[in-house]
């Protein structure tokens, strides 16, 4: 059952992901290929990559540590290949007790990582707050319900963490990122539904971590321009999202024939609209 709207802790994710709720990878979705994407997504949800189940893990182990020993087990280093490895692996499956798996070199990499952040002064925006904030949510324009889940939240100082592993987390490299892959979108979702909750608009932080040596963190807080433009970009998906809803259909790329238009660098490359001089 999705709840009402409000602000939730110690929500499993598998129960989170079960509400019936417009969230931001969907809008994303929509944003980047079409509706007909969106909606295959609902009704066939695809595999977690490994680098999401790798991020999911990396984030429980260095917000809720407790958690991560509850719901995670590490497997053994072992060759598989061989007798002895297939015994030690086949034991340690039986007494995973349905537990995620995640592997020795992964958990070692993971490890650092924590350390690394621990280390570091931005480890105080992690400090203090709640882990895994959900938000429920009925966005006013279209009516629709959304929701959110949070990384780390401060409720007292109304601010949103964000934890991003990456491989550059340097300002410029960074912001590169945040164009790339949307994520004012997501920070002005986020946003949004936390002041439908709590009717204060909250800040919101990306504290990007590097996936390799020396696990180089920082924290960059998103200005209020910024927020802006991905209020906009949000709103443009939501839109369409809720048309989808209501007429119960969900359309492709488009619906008519369009003229292709090839890139510059490719038109550069073969010599179209060059002249001679």
């Amino acid at each position: 059952m999705t709840p009402e709207p409000g602000i939730y802790t110690g929500v499993p994710f598998t129960e989170y992901h079960s509400w019936e709720a417009a969230n931001n990878s969907l809008l994303k979705i929509i944003a980047d290929k079409s509706p007909l994407h969106a909606r295959a997504y609902m009704d066939f949800p695809p595999e977690p990559t490994p680098a999401f189940v790798f991020g999911r893990a990396q984030h429980c182990l260095v917000l809720e540590p407790k958690k991560f020993e509850a719901e995670y087990v590490v497997a053994p280093k072992c060759d598989r290949r061989t007798k002895d490895g297939k015994a030690l692996w086949e034991a340690f499956e039986k007494n995973a007790n349905g537990k995620e798996i995640v592997t020795y070199q992964d958990y070692a990499t993971m490890c650092e990582i924590t350390k690394a952040i621990k280390g570091q002064v931005i480890s105080r925006c992690i400090e203090g707050g709640e882990a895994e904030v959900c938000v429920v949510w009925v966005d006013k324009r279209t009516g629709m319900l959304c929701k959110a889940r949070a990384d780390y939240a401060h409720r007292g100082q109304a601010i949103i963490i964000d934890m991003k592993t990456t491989t550059d987390a340097s300002p410029v490299a960074f912001a590169k990122a945040v164009a790339n892959y949307r994520y004012l979108q997501q920070a002005a979702f986020y946003s949004d539904g936390w002041k439908e909750a709590t009717e204060i608009l909250p800040a919101f932080v990306f504290l990007p971590v590097e996936k390799e040596y020396p696990y180089a963190a920082a924290a960059y807080q998103v200005t209020d321009e910024d927020i802006e433009a991905g209020r906009n970009m949000y709103r443009k998906a939501l839109k369409i999202y809720a048309e989808c809803v209501k007429t119960n259909t969900w359309p492709g790329y488009g619906g008519s024939v369009e003229m292709l238009d090839m890139p510059d660098w490719w038109r550069k490359q073969h010599g179209v609209h060059q002249f001679n001089l």
